[in-house]
């Protein structure tokens, strides 16, 4: 009896010594961060370039600018596509309703669950009234995804 209070008693060490390293091998989130003028969206796909790996959640926040002024997006409502080219046009694989707007900013996370398929992906920001009868978009970027530190 007396070994099997022992035995379990050094369970439970165990797994309060194993537990903190586990926790600590939890996948990171990265940050990506932008300050794009709208006033140079070109449709080139050049207001940001940014490198993923597919295990990792990204969060991004990017400020929008029109010439040297900051925009007020208060009262509008913004979205977030992500999607690739291929042979029968431009997939969208993933288009977050869930943005936080903070005056002049747009911040996004991307859960590793609702990651866009590895390659070169395109990204759009884009803001539309209340009444949805303007839209425009503030950026677009490029986002290249990896399952690979080493692309």
């Amino acid at each position: 009896m007396r070994n099997i209070v022992q035995l379990n008693a050094m369970k439970k060490y165990i797994v309060l010594l194993v537990l903190p390293l586990l926790l600590a091998w939890d996948f990171p989130t990265h940050s990506n961060t932008a300050t794009c003028d709208v006033t140079k969206v070109t449709g080139k796909w050049d207001s940001f370039n940014w490198f993923w790996v597919a295990s990792d959640t990204q969060t991004v926040s990017i400020d929008f600018k029109n010439g040297s002024d900051y925009i007020d997006m208060t009262g509008d409502r913004v979205g977030f596509r992500l999607g690739r080219y291929c042979p029968t046009g431009l997939v969208t694989t993933f288009d977050n309703t869930n943005i936080t707007v903070s005056v002049s900013n747009v911040s996004v996370t991307v859960a590793t669950t609702n990651m866009p398929s590895k390659g070169d992906n395109y990204c759009e920001v884009y803001i539309w009234d209340s009444s949805i009868s303007k839209t425009r978009t503030l950026a677009q970027g490029r986002i290249i995804v990896s399952t690979s530190l080493f692309p």
